[in-house]
């Protein structure tokens, strides 16, 4: 499938809902591993070592620490190649500078002036600037493979793609890259800094980002994760390859191919998993959803504030550390939601975030007179 015939089949463009269900999940997710931080903060507890977090906890962290970056990855690269072929390459790289850099720019400092720490830090904000770094590189690379008339994610990275189970030979650099990306297979690393570029973890991260424009280009592979067997074969292999994957780190000394082959393969099932059950679960737009799209972002780049204030309020009034998890989760989210109702969505804060043209405020637009 040429260039040509992709932008043909972009008029016939099909916006599938189960990709924003799944980003939405996965936002909520976030909420959830990082509603127990405030007990792993030594200055607010005192000695963390003190502080017996219940087992359930760190498992319930640990799987989502398995699969929800990649797989927000993997859909970043379905929506932009999405926007690339729709729109074009140079609006697409605009978009991203416009929406990313400035709430790169506002938030890191915000939490940098609330928290008294260096200007630059990233805190959880380096997903943002990975996805910058990986998005201009990818418009550069898009933006020469059109000027010569072709297409190299559609001509050669899908490859595999059209072959038989071939999608499953993309399981080999991607475990091969977790070396690169995750400490003992399960860790991941990530930058600190603005000034901290971490090449080999990006790289990782860019593999699942390239996984999701392969999936764009062959949306029959979208339909395959969605049948019956499929989706019983990686429930088995999800869970066969996480708890292999923690028995290795918590019992053996056994590191390197063994382990990072199966966290890989843990990721790889969660994320195709993920696809086959909320692809299948929502085929059309619902009121929900475009709710959840629409506030996914602010959340996701508000909820670490609040999240930890609540979380040591908790704690000082003495609650027992499975109580401040669970009520932990539920008042960080309706005060994420509280500040981008009261401080975001109607205010020019808004224009930072989702951009001029899609705010609610626009006091400079023209007004249309019938």
């Amino acid at each position: 499938m040429g260039l040509t015939i992709a932008f043909v089949m972009a008029e016939k463009y099909q916006r599938y809902h189960g990709f924003d269900l799944l980003r939405g999940f996965a936002l909520i997710c976030g909420i959830v591993i990082h509603a127990p931080l405030a007990l792993r903060i030594d200055d607010i507890v005192g000695d963390t070592t003190n502080v017996q977090i219940p087992i359930i906890i760190d498992l319930i962290s640990g799987w989502i620490h398995q699969w929800r970056m990649p797989v927000f990855f993997l859909i970043a690269g379905f929506f932009s190649h999405m926007k690339m072929i729709k729109k074009n390459v140079l609006a697409f790289a605009h978009d991203r500078v416009a929406r990313l850099i400035p709430s790169l720019i506002f938030f890191s400092g915000f939490y940098a002036l609330i928290w008294d720490s260096d200007f630059g830090e990233l805190f959880h904000l380096w997903f943002i600037y990975y996805l910058f770094i990986i998005s201009i590189f990818t418009s550069f690379f898009q933006y020469v493979s059109q000027k010569l008339e072709t297409d190299y994610v559609d001509k050669f990275l899908a490859y595999f793609a059209d072959k038989k189970f071939g999608f499953f030979l993309y399981l080999i650099p991607i475990t091969l890259l977790t070396f690169w990306g995750r400490t003992d297979g399960i860790e991941g690393i990530i930058p600190k800094h603005f000034f901290q570029l971490e090449v080999k973890p990006l790289i990782y991260y860019w593999s699942w980002f390239l996984l999701g424009q392969i999936i764009f280009t062959r949306k029959h592979l979208i339909v395959f994760t969605q049948k019956l067997g499929v989706i019983i074969f990686f429930v088995a292999t999800s869970f066969l390859c996480q708890f292999a994957s923690w028995f290795l780190l918590e019992h053996t000394e056994i590191r390197g191919l063994t382990i990072n082959f199966f966290s890989a393969s843990a990721t790889f099932s969660w994320a195709f998993l993920f696809i086959g059950l909320f692809t299948k679960l929502i085929c059309k737009p619902i009121a929900i959803l475009n709710f959840l799209v629409k506030v996914s972002y602010p959340v996701y780049l508000v909820h670490l504030a609040p999240a930890i204030f609540f979380g040591a309020i908790f704690f000082k009034l003495g609650l027992y550390p499975m109580t401040i998890f669970l009520l932990n989760i539920m008042t960080t989210s309706i005060a994420s939601l509280a500040i981008y109702f009261f401080f975001i969505k109607f205010t020019p804060l808004d224009w930072i975030i989702s951009g001029y043209s899609k705010s609610w405020l626009q006091p400079f637009s023209r007004r249309v007179v019938e």
